[in-house]
C-alpha cells in the first residue's frame, strides 16, 4: 500500500481500497488472502461492467455485445 500512497501524494489520485477490487484466474487460496490483506482491496469476479462495457473471460460473442447492437 507504500507505493500507492507515495503515487496520491505525488499525483493527488489518491485510491479508496473501499471502492477497489482485484480479479484473479487461479491462485491459490493463501495466496488470494495475503493479497487481499496486503493491498485492501475485495475480490472482484468476472463477468462484470466497466464504463457500461462488458469484462468477460472468453471469446467474444454477439449476446455479450447485444445491448450496444439494440442501441
Amino acid at each position: 500500500m507504500d507505493l500507492f500512497h507515495s503515487n496520491g501524494e505525488v499525483s493527488g489520485q489518491l485510491i479508496s481500497p473501499k471502492k477497489c477490487q482485484f480479479f484473479q484466474e487461479a491462485l491459490s487460496t493463501q495466496r488470494l488472502r495475503v493479497i487481499k490483506y496486503l493491498l485492501g482491496f475485495s475480490m472482484g469476479f468476472l463477468p462484470f461492467i466497466y464504463l457500461g462495457v462488458p469484462l468477460f473471460l472468453g471469446k467474444l460473442w454477439v449476446c455479450h455485445f447485444r445491448p450496444f447492437i439494440d442501441r
